[in-house]
């Protein structure tokens, strides 16, 4: 499954750096990313932004 998924996606990992959603979610957008996975619970809550989805890790693994 990892050649799948470097073949497929790019990741950005994130953990304590993001000064607040509001940068997070910018650079999100800027990036071009197709999905935000996440456990923060603030984040889950939106369901996506701009039109990209945001989910936990599981709910991603269970779409690919």
């Amino acid at each position: 499954m990892s050649d799948f998924m470097g073949a497929c996606a790019n990741f950005v990992f994130h953990t304590r750096g993001v000064r607040s959603i509001t940068s997070l979610l910018a650079a999100l957008n800027e990036s071009n990313a197709d999905y935000l996975t996440t456990g923060d619970k603030d984040l889950l809550v939106l369901g996506s932004y701009e039109g990209i989805p945001i989910m936990t890790p599981s709910k991603f693994l269970s779409l690919i």
